[in-house]
């Protein structure tokens, strides 16, 4: 299976009009293909993102303290967006 292009992007993960809502309301004007995502306990409709006008190509990281570094950011926002 391909990867999504949200993988790559700085905006994942709560940063996009996609995962900024629990109801996930494709993008306008992206090209994704519709797939499912299974687990143990469910099976949810998703996406593989081709194209996408909210993509911001996430920097390469280069060491493992660029990871710690991400989390950091990542976790200061989420803290921030629940106070």
């Amino acid at each position: 299976m391909k990867d999504t292009l949200c993988w790559k992007c700085v905006k994942a993960c709560g940063y996009c009009s996609w995962s900024d809502h629990w109801e996930h309301q494709p993008v306008e004007g992206w090209k994704a293909i519709p797939t499912k995502i299974n687990t143990d306990y469910r099976s949810d409709g998703s996406y593989i993102v081709i194209e996408c006008p909210e993509f911001v190509q996430e920097k390469p990281r280069k060491k493992e303290t660029d990871l710690k570094e991400w989390m950091e950011i990542a976790l200061r926002k989420s803290v921030k967006k629940t106070h």
